[in-house]
């Protein structure tokens, strides 16, 4: 790998999952001077770090990769998959961390100067994970910005819950959410308090671009973030969305009121850290009864 990142930004993103990463991915990936990995969520530091939580990602990258390469027809299809040879970067991941700067190595051109990958799940990284981060980046001269969307902490555990149960004929979202509010996979998730405090922990505040889900989907802001990430602006598909959650109904007061006190810790840091200025939905939910 002759390619140097160095002097390069790396741009992660890191969550929340369900709070818009799939589009946001889209909208940069259309951008000529940014390298954006084929794989959205490349899983390398979750994996790596959050073992617990994100051990079976190194499993899924064999799985997937085997998935791809089956469907191939012949030898010159295989050569000419960038998904593939995404995959099979990712493979080498598991062996050696150097992989993971060798993937965009070797997908970044010299006159790219910013390259690109959003795991929600790196929301899930605790200080020793950022830590990592700035640790590779910085010992291979590389800039780190950060983007985390934000969505109201029941809307988004709703969200996924919903998306689990199109995931599995075994679950379903009613009977099964509250009790969900006590699994890690869901709770850490939600636990943007903890993000955020890891996240200031490492690195500051102007490394990171928060934006709130229920306000991102505006030009107007969409300009502000490619000007703090230093890549230009153009015009977003506003209309155009992804990996939306099957409607199945709405959520019972009930469980909507538990959840609110669940999360109260979370709405109580997010108001004080953003000095007040949440979304409605936040605020509705913040002054309704949180002991259900």
């Amino acid at each position: 790998m002759t390619n140097s990142l160095s002097g390069k930004t790396a741009i992660l993103g890191i969550g929340a999952q369900k709070a818009g990463t799939t589009w946001l991915f889209n909208y940069l990936n259309a951008c000529r001077v940014l390298a954006c990995s084929p794989l959205k969520e490349m899983h390398f530091f979750d994996a790596r770090c959050r073992r617990d939580l994100c051990g079976g990602f190194d499993t899924r990258s064999f799985e997937t990769a085997l998935q791809n390469l089956n469907s191939m027809a012949n030898i010159n299809a295989i050569r000419s998959n960038s998904m593939l040879q995404a995959r099979i970067d990712r493979i080498q991941m598991i062996f050696s961390s150097a992989a993971y700067l060798d993937h965009f190595r070797r997908i970044t051109p010299p006159e790219v100067n910013h390259f690109c990958e959003i795991t929600p799940s790196y929301s899930l990284l605790r200080t020793d994970g950022f830590e990592f981060i700035k640790s590779m980046m910085g010992s291979n001269g590389i800039k780190v910005k950060f983007i985390m969307l934000l969505r109201d902490p029941v809307e988004r555990h709703w969200s996924h819950v919903r998306f689990q149960q199109n995931q599995s004929s075994h679950f379903d979202a009613k009977r099964d959410f509250v009790e969900t509010l006590e699994q890690p996979g869901f709770l850490e998730r939600t636990r943007y308090d903890l993000t955020i405090q890891n996240l200031m922990s490492v690195f500051g505040r102007e490394d990171v671009y928060f934006e709130f889900y229920e306000r991102m989907f505006d030009s107007g802001r969409l300009e502000r973030l490619m000007t703090f990430l230093g890549l230009p602006f153009h015009k977003p598909d506003l209309a155009r969305r992804k990996n939306v959650s099957a409607e199945i109904g709405g959520l019972r007061d009930s469980d909507r009121l538990l959840a609110i006190s669940k999360y109260k810790s979370v709405y109580d840091f997010c108001h004080e850290f953003f000095h007040g200025q949440l979304p409605n939905t936040w605020l509705k939910h913040m002054a309704m009864p949180s002991d259900a």
